[in-house]
């Protein structure tokens, strides 16, 4: 609450205080992702592609599902590290200034590599 009053002078009189309600609003965020899915390859790496609106209210957090499928750091590199499915999470909880962002997420299916062998040229020539 602020109080405000006037204790008079020569040319004015007195005035009556009066208390007004100030209420400062923090102000909101947003959470963006590039992609709302992606599909890797055991090994893979990738950048969680996330920012913040706006850039300087502070760092968003990554939380990974499944870390026998993918791992995150707080930097928001997603690693490939197992087979499977697994959604990467990434929130912003607010602070003094700004709001708590909503929570986006990136769903990831990783798969194997596939080998795949050359054909055998010279069995093939031979059997012409």
């Amino acid at each position: 609450n602020v109080t405000a009053g006037f204790a008079g002078n020569d040319k004015y009189a007195a005035a009556e205080n009066k208390t007004f309600t100030l209420t400062v609003k923090k102000i909101p965020t947003e959470i963006s992702v590039e992609n709302s899915t992606v599909d890797m390859k055991v090994n893979d790496e990738i950048d969680a592609g996330a920012s913040l609106t706006p850039a300087d209210a502070g760092n968003v957090s990554f939380t990974s599902s499944n870390s026998s499928v993918v791992t995150v750091d707080d930097k928001g590199n997603v690693k490939a590290v197992g087979v499977g499915s697994a959604i990467i999470t990434v929130s912003f909880a607010g602070n003094d200034n700004y709001t708590a962002a909503e929570n986006k997420t990136v769903a990831v299916t990783v798969a194997e590599y596939m080998v795949v062998s050359a054909p055998d040229w010279q069995s093939i020539l031979t059997l012409m």
